[in-house]
């Protein structure tokens, strides 16, 4: 069985007040998808001062299939080694623009991200903050956590 992430962002995720609004609505939808089995999810999403987010997503991928794709499209591609029960759990922070396209992202290229922990959380000034847990791969103490932008 595969599993993805599914991304999307609802009117309403900046300001669910109180009687504002009884019904949610949906912008966008767009699929964070790693070539595992297992290992992609969408960890945490913070709201950017102009609409879009920034996402903290885990996707799995192998030697043999290692690109992780986003709304249909490669957005990266993963480490390219066989190693640990879901293979590569690699990071990425994707910035979205408020219509669900990707604007930019940082991913990992070697190591094993720590499912479940960590966080984004955007700055008054319009940046983001992330914090992690990362590991060596399973058994591959020589592979450490790497991380670099879109463009490798």
């Amino acid at each position: 069985m595969r599993k993805t992430a599914t991304l999307f962002l609802l009117s309403s995720l900046c300001a669910f007040s109180a009687g504002a609004q009884t019904t949610p609505v949906l912008d966008w939808a767009n699929i964070f998808d790693g070539q595992t089995s297992s290992g992609d999810q969408a960890e945490a999403v913070s709201p950017a001062s102009d609409g879009g987010a920034y996402w903290h997503l885990v996707g799995g991928t192998t030697e043999a299939l290692p690109d992780i794709n986003y709304a249909g499209e490669t957005l990266f591609r993963g480490a390219l080694y066989n190693a640990g029960n879901s293979m590569n759990n690699n990071l990425c922070i994707l910035r979205t623009a408020p219509d669900g396209t990707a604007a930019w992202n940082l991913h990992s290229d070697c190591g094993d991200f720590d499912t479940n922990d960590g966080n984004v959380a955007t700055t008054s000034d319009g940046g983001a903050v992330f914090t992690a847990k990362v590991r060596h791969t399973d058994g591959m103490l020589d592979k450490e956590i790497s991380i670099v932008d879109g463009t490798g």
